[in-house]
């Protein structure tokens, strides 16, 4: 009794604090000049966290509900939404979510994301990724983003009332796939910004800003830094180039690392195991989310201290369990595999760049990077370079704010995830063979070469893949096209490819195979459709407590865009007091088109060019971060290869060229920055005469076999619902394709390859009329 008392107190004195610091700063903010000068514009920075979210405004933190480091956490009613203060989220009879980045924006096809949702609280695996479930109703992970953001743009309405905003800027980690960098995009859209001037930047990036523009005389001489960035839920490393340029200062990319699965909560957990171990109690006596609360407190202070008492809350009143001493020295063993993780994550980065073993400054970024051994894992592998901190849980923030306001400041991208094809190796199972490599900076234009392996090859299939796992499973499928209806390919035909990245999230390649050409073209588009995204902007409104807009064809007329609205700061100023009727049902938005899927994507012809030489990029571009729209191709049929000629799409008509030819030596990229990549290997394709049942060898150039899948030319084509066209210069309107796997496969046996979880039929196709029996040759 005694112990509700004491919540309901500190809630009542937290709610009191709360309302106090907002009427101050609104008073004091008034003051300011910036917030009344009606033409000067605001430009923000965010850092959208999985424990804490933070937001400056030009150039100076923005209190958001409970002070300027706001959890990122909902409590959630049948009635109401709301930010939550750390009382809120001791109370276990107040259910609420947290914004867990680890399942933001991932589809079900991720193998890796069964596990993550096991480790949420409230989380499940739907049909299309994850979602939360609380009082019987489904909630989305961008929505919970989208309420945070909503909040935050509330609270800039308040600081700088009626001053247009100009640029969004919001920090990322560097390991995000471009669907969950979609996902951000789309979340911040239903959280109110213009999509037209929100931007995304990487968190090492942003740190690293923040800690070299603070103190420009002292830090003008660096040159190489690596930014080491714990966060909540995820952990990025990455090596840095600075330059200054009279005015202009230049970021770069040199090098990333990191893991979406790891991250400063990962430590509570192995303290609270630690700590239930050592007490020998039955878990279900202890209050465990009271009790990851006092471990996520007592971890700062072993950062400081040898050891620490850790009292265990209980769920009865009754019960009166004893607290547990831990030290020091038994939190970092039992928190080994943790540690051994960021150092796996440091030596990669070296390994990737030698000069990242001798940087300038090694910059700790986040609350976790307070623990002494991390220092220690960072002193082991880079010496006696200078380890420095800065304010962990405003500097990203910060950081973003400047890039938003200061045109001076440069980032040059570079691709965060390596793209290729999903192959099959020797042993059978699926690998992804790199076709641009990770950190090769934008834009981008490279060559690759293919071959067929085995005689009278029908067409083949190309998964575009992105991710380092060496099982292919485990990497993300952003889309897929197919080249069909080949007719006497001989072993050894070569197939040419060639790939366009002008930024992360835009995506171009192309194939041909004697006179058949293929193309996919990826670019940013939101994840889901627009309906969906219009139906999450109404009950973000509603629960925002802002009054509906009226209905628009055009779902960018939804979004509050450019100038900061007197019914957003009317928002904030009574955020208590105004929280709308949730509307949400169970699953009322969840059942998506089976021919979306999770990349809202469609496969139709596109013509490719012939000639067209593998030449510098030379266009300027940011990082344009989104996820995918997919435009494929199956190739058509032209009567001279080398000769302009005509392809049908659809009911147009339009003239087009081959592309240049790529012969078997393998590829070669060239970027604005960097010189030709190294040749890769030639891989040789195949696919079975029987339809996509088959599975025959490939041999790359050093006698390595590979694989890549391939199918027909009709039907279903990509895991995430992406919608083939067949090729209908066929002569019977039919194809034939095939999967491509290890030499000696024997036909009919290996099933068409799918991503985890995607229980989706693959139709399997004929041989076309006129095309000879398997084994024979055409007179």
């Amino acid at each position: 009794m005694f112990a509700r008392l004491y919540q309901a107190l500190q809630r009542r004195s937290t709610e009191t604090q709360r309302a106090t610091h907002l009427q101050n700063h609104a008073q004091v903010d008034l003051c300011d000049p910036l917030t009344t000068m009606a033409n000067t514009t605001c430009t923000i920075g965010v850092d959208l966290g999985t424990t804490y979210s933070c937001v400056f405004a030009n150039g100076k933190p923005v209190p958001i509900e409970y002070g300027d480091v706001q959890r990122s956490a909902v409590r959630v009613s049948r009635t109401n939404w709301t930010l939550v203060s750390a009382s809120d989220i001791a109370d276990a009879k107040r259910p609420h979510l947290t914004l867990w980045k680890r399942i933001l924006g991932r589809g079900s096809e991720d193998g890796r994301l069964a596990r993550d949702v096991e480790s949420i609280p409230a989380a499940e695996l739907s049909e299309h990724g994850a979602r939360y479930k609380v009082h019987d109703q489904y909630v989305e992970a961008e929505e919970v983003a989208a309420f945070i953001l909503g909040r935050i743009k509330a609270a800039v309405c308040n600081m700088y009332r009626g001053q247009p905003l100009e640029r969004v800027v919001i920090a990322v980690p560097a390991h995000f796939t471009q669907r969950q960098r979609q996902a951000t995009l789309d979340s911040a859209e239903v959280g109110g910004f213009d999509p037209a001037i929100v931007q995304l930047v990487e968190e090492p990036i942003a740190g690293a800003v923040d800690f070299v523009e603070l103190d420009m005389q002292e830090h003008q001489k660096i040159r190489r830094l690596v930014v080491l960035d714990i966060g909540g839920g995820t952990t990025d490393a990455s090596l840095l180039s600075f330059e200054a340029l009279g005015e202009k200062h230049a970021y770069g990319v040199l090098a990333t690392s990191g893991d979406n699965q790891l991250g400063g909560s990962d430590f509570d957990k192995a303290l609270a195991d630690l700590v239930l171990s050592k007490a020998g109690v039955n878990p279900e006596k202890v209050d465990l989310r009271r009790l990851m609360l006092e471990c996520e407190s007592k971890k700062r202070a072993l950062s400081n201290a040898d050891r620490i008492v850790v009292e265990l809350p209980s769920l009865q009143d009754t019960d009166d369990l004893d607290p547990v001493e831990i030290t020091r020295s038994m939190f970092e063993e039992s928190s080994k595999p943790l540690h051994d993780s960021i150092r796996r994550i440091l030596e990669d980065l070296v390994d990737q760049r030698q000069d990242a073993k001798n940087p300038d400054v090694i910059l700790l970024i986040g609350g976790a990077c307070a623990m002494p051994s991390v220092r220690d894992i960072c002193k082991s592998i880079f010496g006696e370079a200078s380890i420095r901190t800065n304010e962990p849980e405003r500097s990203i923030a910060r950081g973003a704010g400047r890039i938003a306001s200061d045109p001076n400041i440069q980032i040059n991208p570079v691709l965060p995830r390596s793209v290729g094809v999903e192959v099959y190796n020797t042993d059978g199972r699926l690998v992804m063979e790199r076709i641009v490599q990770r950190n090769s900076p934008l834009p981008i234009r490279c060559a690759h070469s293919l071959s067929t392996s085995e005689e009278n090859q029908a067409g083949v299939k190309f998964k575009l893949m992105e991710g380092e796992m060496d099982d292919g499973r485990l990497n993300i499928e952003v889309g897929c096209f197919e080249i069909t209806g080949v007719r006497d390919c001989p072993r050894g035909t070569p197939i040419e490819v060639q790939m366009e990245i002008m930024a992360p999230g835009s995506i171009t390649m192309t194939a041909k195979i004697q006179r058949k050409k293929g193309k996919l073209t990826v670019k940013p588009t939101p994840r889901v459709e627009r309906h969906h995204l219009d139906e999450w902007m109404r009950r973000t409104r509603q629960r925002l407590g802002l009054a509906p807009e009226e209905a628009a064809t055009d779902g960018q007329e939804n979004v509050h865009a450019n100038t900061l609205a007197a019914e957003s700061v009317q928002a904030s100023a009574s955020a208590t007091d105004r929280l709308a009727e949730d509307a949400l049902t169970p699953s009322q938005h969840h059942s998506a088109d089976k021919s979306q899927g999770d990349e809202a994507g469609r496969v139709v012809q596109n013509p490719t060019q012939d000639g067209a030489a593998v030449e510098e990029a030379t266009s300027e571009t940011r990082a344009a971060i989104a996820d995918t729209e997919v435009v494929g191709g199956k190739g058509s049929e032209s009567e001279d290869p080398e000769s302009d000629h005509t392809t049908r799409d659809g009911d147009n008509t339009r003239d087009n060229k081959g592309h240049a030819n790529v012969g078997p030596g393998g590829g070669r990229a060239e970027s604005r920055e960097t010189p030709a990549l190294e040749s890769q290997a030639v891989t040789r394709v195949t696919a079975s005469d029987k339809g996509n049942e088959g599975g025959k060898g490939v041999t790359s150039q050093d006698g390595v076999q590979n694989g890549v899948q391939a199918e027909g030319a009709a039907g279903p084509a990509a895991d995430q619902g992406t919608q083939a066209v067949g090729d209908e210069r066929a002569e019977s309107g039919e194809s034939t394709g095939g999967q491509l796997g290890p030499s000696g496969t024997k036909r009919g046996k290996r099933p068409l390859a799918r991503s985890p979880g995607d229980e989706r039929k693959h139709k399997k196709f004929k041989l076309p009329l006129g095309r000879p029996a398997a084994g024979k040759k055409r007179r």
